[in-house]
């Protein structure tokens, strides 16, 4: 064990020092193997059998789709669709904000790029409208996290390849109330803020229902609709039964191929092959993480640290919600210096031992990572949100930090929701089965 957490520890201090996450493992898994014997070749097979299965192909089939539509122009009709929805309601542009970062989350599952889509059209109108800029830009990066929690979700589709039995059908469906709940609280956020800065406006100048000029004169919010169909393709086919997840992101792929050069007009052929080098590298770089960490997990399982850990954790607290809170303390620690991704490749398996013990749901617990790691979106020193969030802004961090600490403070909140209200995260899935 203590070899382990050496081992551990090592990994994490390359991480704080720039190493990229797959070559930290990598150093620190030559580390174990040298230490116990390991031989080289078990090492091989085990990589090469976790990203070989056909689960993990949803995940760089989904990345091209995202970032096919992203990239493919869809922004601007997403929020025309969320501001026609929100137009005559006081804070209706906080509102359209965060609609459209849950929308194009549930197109593209990327919070960082929820942000630099979103924020860079609505960070100017936020302004326009009378909207502090430090608080635009916390409101923009905080609602971007949803992208995680809305399927389809990178996050819960890792979840699924590294915990047995787990369905991605379910996990997806899962998402769906707890994204949509955290939602509304940032929106009841947003209301009380303008309802108490009298210089922002009632309702939105310029109505997104009204015609657009020209002589096509058709409402603004109808060019959203292809984008609309993507999301909506995917899970119900899904939920149907006519495909399974990995062939919906097939599906998603082709749909957005040729959607977004015919409808958004935003993909050319110079700029497609940008798209889909940028989303090769994005999916070689998880699986990279993949086949590193599950190098590293494996004297891990050998050895039975999960279980030499959920016996420590249950005989020291000997208390589930204690146990719980812990989890959740730790996942905050880890989010302040690692993405989502790589937290959800490490503690998925090292804590399913004892999620098994506690007798907690697979929906439940992977729902409990997943809000969990998104808090670690907005807290620093790594906090890839916010960082973006400044970029696009003109501001450094801590200008939006104070109001960056509120939406924190939410998300922290709705964790401990998740955590000891399970029936948040399970009930959808309960009905499907």
């Amino acid at each position: 064990m203590l070899t382990i957490g050496i081992a551990i520890l090592v990994a994490v201090l390359l991480m704080m020092l720039g190493l990229p996450v797959a070559f930290s493992f990598g150093l620190a898994t030559v580390y174990i193997y040298w230490v116990f014997g390991l031989t080289p070749h078990l090492a091989i097979s085990t990589c090469f059998q976790t990203i070989s299965g056909f689960t993990i192909l949803c995940i760089p089939f989904f990345i091209y789709a995202g970032d096919l539509m992203g990239k493919g122009g869809i922004s601007k009709p997403l929020i025309d669709f969320s501001q026609f929805i929100f137009g005559r309601i006081r804070g209706s542009m906080g509102h359209t904000a965060i609609l459209a970062n849950t929308i194009f989350g549930a197109i593209t599952g990327s919070a960082v790029a929820g942000v630099a889509a979103i924020g860079s059209i609505m960070l100017p109108r936020l302004v326009e409208e009378g909207y502090d800029k430090r608080y635009a830009t916390a409101l923009v990066t905080a609602s971007s996290v949803l992208g995680i929690l809305i399927p389809p979700s990178v996050p819960l589709l890792l979840f699924a390849s590294l915990v047995p039995g787990s369905s991605i059908k379910e996990l997806f469906i899962a998402g769906v109330l707890p994204g949509i709940t955290l939602a509304l609280l940032f929106m009841i956020t947003n209301y009380f803020y303008c309802s108490k800065v009298q210089s922002i406006s009632a309702r939105i100048k310029t109505g997104a229902g009204e015609p657009r000029g020209g002589s096509k004169g058709r409402p603004l919010y109808i060019d959203a609709i292809p984008a609309l169909f993507m999301p909506l393709i995917m899970l119900g086919g899904i939920y149907s039964g006519v495909f399974t997840a990995t062939e919906a992101a097939g599906v998603a792929c082709i749909y957005a191929i040729i959607v977004s050069p015919l409808c958004y007009r935003g993909l050319t052929l110079r700029s497609w092959g940008t798209v889909t080098l940028g989303s090769a590298s994005a999916s070689a770089a998880i699986l990279c993480v993949l086949m590193f960490v599950s190098m590293f997990n494996m004297p891990f399982v050998t050895y039975q640290a999960p279980q030499k850990l959920a016996s420590f954790m249950l005989g020291v607290l000997e208390n589930k919600v204690a146990i719980l809170f812990v989890i959740d303390i730790i996942l905050i620690i880890l989010g302040m210096f690692m993405e989502p991704i790589t937290i959800m490749v490490v503690i998925a398996p090292l804590f399913l031992p004892l999620m098994s013990r506690l007798n907690v749901d697979m929906n439940h617990y992977a729902l409990i990572l997943t809000v969990g790691t998104g808090v670690g979106l907005m807290t620093p020193p790594v906090a890839p949100t916010l960082w973006v969030g400044a970029k696009i802004s003109g501001l450094s961090i801590a200008d939006f930090m104070q109001y960056s600490l509120v939406f924190i403070i939410i998300q922290f909140g709705f964790l401990l929701v998740i955590t000891y209200v399970p029936i948040i995260s399970t009930f959808l899935p309960s009905l499907i089965r």
